[in-house]
């Protein structure tokens, strides 16, 4: 019984693997067309800061972050600002202020350990 079980589990992850593996890959080529009057407007609102936790060439979470940061830039015509390899300690504070300084209205801060030093900033402008 293990054996047929085996055996038929095989059959489908070959089969599986198959209809992936042969699926096409050709993409269509995107559309060349003018920015919308929205994306006009969002990239004369300000900069968008990012700050790393590692470097973009990690090919993990930052490189991911990255890419969309580009996405931003290259589709949207977003203006952005990034600052790779920032430790989880008080030194985010400073690349926060940096940024702000350098005009960038919107910071997403990519690590879960740059919530409590991003909360002090928050609450300076806050006062």
């Amino acid at each position: 019984m293990f054996r047929r079980g085996m055996a038929l589990l095989l059959v489908l992850m070959l089969v599986m693997g198959m209809t992936v593996g042969c699926g096409g890959t050709e993409e269509a080529a995107p559309a060349e067309t003018a920015p919308a009057e929205g994306e006009a407007a969002v990239a004369e609102q300000g900069k968008v800061g990012f700050i790393y936790v590692g470097p973009i060439g990690d090919g993990g979470w930052t490189y991911a972050h990255d890419q969309a940061r580009l996405y931003l830039e290259d589709t949207m015509g977003v203006a952005t600002l990034y600052r790779e390899s920032v430790p989880e300690d008080a030194e985010v504070e400073k690349v926060v202020m940096d940024m702000i300084d350098q005009g960038a209205t919107v910071i997403f801060a990519t690590s879960f350990g740059y919530m409590d030093y991003l909360e002090k900033c928050l609450k300076s402008f806050l006062k």
